[in-house]
């Protein structure tokens, strides 16, 4: 996985370009200080899932849409390649 910095409501803001972003990569919950980019650096989404970003705070990553195939017996959010 790509180094970003942590981040959290409470901790100091996120460098110039990047937002906090909360996500789940194999079931494990993450918040990373990330740039626009953070759908294709960070997570892929199967199953014919299409990755989002929702906006709150912090903004989440989300593969959404109606999963299909094997895939959907298992997270179908993995780190990006």
């Amino acid at each position: 996985m790509a180094e970003a910095p942590e981040c959290s409501l409470e901790g100091p803001p996120c460098p110039a370009g990047t937002g906090c972003m909360s996500f789940t990569l194999e079931g494990v919950s993450h918040q990373r200080c990330l740039g626009g980019d953070a759908c294709t650096e960070w997570v892929k989404c199967t199953g014919g899932t299409e990755c989002v970003i929702l906006e709150s705070y912090p903004a989440q990553l989300r593969c959404a849409g109606k999963c299909t195939g094997a895939d959907c017996d298992t997270s179908v959010s993995s780190p990006a390649p």
